[in-house]
C-alpha cells in the first residue's frame, strides 16, 4: 500500500483548493503522509508543471492532474481495508454520479 500522497499546487487555483480537501480526506482514511508543494516556489517545478496543476502524486508517481477525481484516486490506492476507506469510496462513487466525470463508478 502507498505511504505518501503529494499535491503540487499554487495560490489562487480553485482546482488546487478542491484537490487539497480530497488529499486531506485520503490521507486521513488511508493513513498516508500528505505533502503540499507550491510549484511557484521552484523555477524548475513551475517550468515543468505550470499549466498542469493540481497534480497528485502517490509515492512519487503522477496519479491525477487537472480536475482531480476522489473516486479515481481511491481506486488507485487499492481495495479498501478499513471502514473509513469503504465509506469514503462509497461516498466518492455516489458523488461522482452527480458530476460530469468521464467514467462512471463501478463498485
Amino acid at each position: 500500500m502507498p505511504s505518501e500522497i503529494s499535491l503540487l499546487t499554487r495560490a489562487d487555483c480553485s482546482l488546487c483548493s478542491r484537490a487539497r480537501h480530497i488529499i486531506e480526506r485520503l490521507a486521513h482514511d488511508y493513513g498516508l503522509r500528505p505533502s503540499f508543494v507550491d510549484i511557484d516556489a521552484s523555477v524548475e517545478l513551475r517550468r515543468q508543471f505550470d499549466q498542469r496543476v493540481p497534480i497528485v502524486l502517490i509515492d512519487d508517481e503522477i496519479a491525477a492532474e487537472g480536475r482531480v477525481s476522489e473516486f479515481r484516486l481511491r481506486r488507485a490506492l487499492g481495495a479498501p481495508t478499513s471502514l473509513p476507506q469503504v465509506v469514503g469510496l462509497a461516498r466518492a462513487a455516489i458523488a461522482s454520479l452527480t458530476r460530469d466525470d468521464d467514467e462512471m463508478p463501478v463498485l
